[in-house]
């Protein structure tokens, strides 16, 4: 979720970028997977409340990351506290592709009106909403685009995957006056890290059943 508030800080007022709509229909098209088995679920939902990661249930983490390019070679790791999993936990990450097309089903205002109906409290959908910088979903700036899910993969972060956590660091923090790192990783090496379709429907489960 630290992205959006980096695209928010270096985005125009009032212009919502093509990555933070596309960030978001990521992000509320998981939620509604987890809503659809369980009304309580959007208490994973935690990134827009602070969180480092974008859900949460205990020890359990799931970082979502996106592109509209299915040429994309590498994801961007917005800081360096992204990749470091839960104390006693796990961490797994989603990238999705999502095409941009003039009647694609994926849409903030079609998955976020989803997620209100489905959810057990809408106001809880709506102050998350607001946290990341959507008070008002079906607004024209958060849908000038439809998408189309081209590619979801999940990958188990684990030991080495590659990343760059505090605990690399000598000190284990950024050196002073250094005040946020952001860095690229590549996709290809990271197959062997790439959960089967099985373990992601059980991963699903384990987080919409955390409430």
């Amino acid at each position: 979720m630290a992205e959006f508030r980096n695209l928010l800080a270096r985005a125009p007022a009032g212009e919502v970028s093509l990555a933070q709509e596309a960030g978001l229909v990521a992000e509320l098209y998981l939620l509604n997977r987890f809503l659809d088995q369980h009304p309580e679920a959007w208490r994973t939902w935690v990134g827009p409340l602070g969180d480092r990661h974008d859900f949460r249930c205990a020890g359990l983490s799931l970082e979502v990351k996106s592109s509209t390019r299915l040429s994309s070679r590498t994801i961007t790791i917005s800081s360096i506290e992204q990749l470091e999993a839960p104390h006693d936990g796990e961490l797994y990450l989603a990238y999705m592709v999502l095409e941009k097309v003039p009647e694609g089903e994926m849409s903030v205002r079609e998955l976020a009106s989803r997620a209100m109906d489905n959810a057990s409290d809408i106001g809880e959908i709506r102050l998350r909403l607001q946290h990341v910088g959507c008070p008002q979903p079906d607004a024209q700036e958060w849908n000038r685009h439809c998408f189309r899910l081209e590619q979801l993969r999940v990958f188990r972060v684990c030991n080495g995957f590659p990343r760059l956590i505090p605990a690399m660091l000598t000190a284990r923090a950024l050196p002073a006056g250094v005040v946020s790192v952001t860095y690229e990783i590549e996709i290809a090496p990271l197959q062997p890290f790439e959960i089967t379709e099985e373990e992601r429907i059980l991963l699903e489960r384990r987080l919409s059943g955390c409430h």
